[in-house]
């Protein structure tokens, strides 16, 4: 009998208390739903049903801020594939122009060398133009005058006169020369036919 007035206790609590209270609250709610209340800002306003509604709004904010995120993310994904894209290019672009650089600092090295080779050349044949020249007015000149200008002359300047000159004209030449002057040109040409015949 205890237990039967135990569980009659119980059955009375929840049939006096519990029923009629969700009774209430339900009426209240649908209430104050034909009457244009928002029951979930009310609902959100009461301390412990406030756990359990969830506010509209709340939902809406963390779901635009999730799609903001989505979206910053997806821009700043976005902002690093340029960036990374523009890095190779200005890479490859670097790479290009060290490439170009070296080969345009060959080219001018060439280019320099083949200047200063043209300049020698250029500077031999002009001074074998004017031995040339000079070799033509002595090879015209009678040779008692020859014989005294290159007397007159330096030693090498007149060696290389007669080197160039026939041997019918040195020959001349030499022998209108005092006997000096012709046994010291007729040594220097000796030594440089011998120098001649030894580089070949």
């Amino acid at each position: 009998m205890a237990e039967e007035k135990k569980t009659g206790k119980f059955q009375t609590f929840l049939f006096v208390v519990v029923i009629p209270l969700i009774f209430i609250v339900i009426i209240g709610f649908v209430g104050m739903w034909l009457l244009g209340v928002n029951v979930q800002d009310a609902a959100s306003k009461i301390p412990v049903v406030k756990d359990f509604v969830q506010n509209k709004d709340e939902n809406q904010e963390k779901d635009r801020a999730a799609k903001q995120q989505e979206n910053t993310a997806d821009k700043l994904q976005k902002t690093i594939d340029e960036q990374k894209s523009e890095i190779e290019t200005l890479t490859s672009d670097l790479k290009t122009s060290d490439t170009e650089i070296k080969r345009l600092k060959q080219k001018i090295s060439s280019l320099e060398k083949t200047e200063k080779d043209e300049k020698e050349q250029d500077g031999e044949n002009a001074e074998d133009q004017k031995v040339g020249k000079v070799v033509k007015i002595y090879e015209s000149m009678q040779s008692n005058k020859a014989a005294k200008i290159l007397s007159e002359l330096k030693e090498q300047e007149a060696i290389k006169i007669l080197d160039s000159l026939s041997k019918k004209k040195v020959t001349e030449i030499l022998s209108k020369m005092s006997p000096d002057k012709a046994a010291l040109f007729t040594e220097k040409l000796a030594k440089n036919e011998e120098e001649k015949e030894g580089g070949e």
